[in-house]
């Protein structure tokens, strides 16, 4: 795949274009990944500051209240849960 792109760049996904790039100009990582993978984070402004709805501090809390209880029924579940039915250990 190098030596195609190396004969034109247009040949391989710009992904791999921007790879080799990097490569020749000596940029360590030379892999960036694009925003569109892996860790979930948009790149650029999606919307500009003060645009979006706000939230109280009552609603954080309230959510914070409820993020706890679930939590709380989960580990209480896995306290009682029976992981051996068969009684082998």
């Amino acid at each position: 795949m190098y030596e195609n792109w190396k004969a034109n760049p247009n040949t391989v996904h710009s992904s791999w274009n921007a790879y080799f790039n990097n490569i020749n100009k000596g940029i360590s990582p030379a892999y960036v990944e694009p925003p569109t993978l892996g860790s979930g984070i948009i790149v650029g402004p999606t919307h500009s500051i003060g645009a979006g709805p706000t939230v109280s501090v009552k609603d954080i809390q309230d959510h914070l209240k409820i993020y706890k209880l679930i939590t709380a029924y989960q580990l209480k579940g896995h306290e009682i849960g029976d992981f051996d039915p068969l009684s082998i250990f």
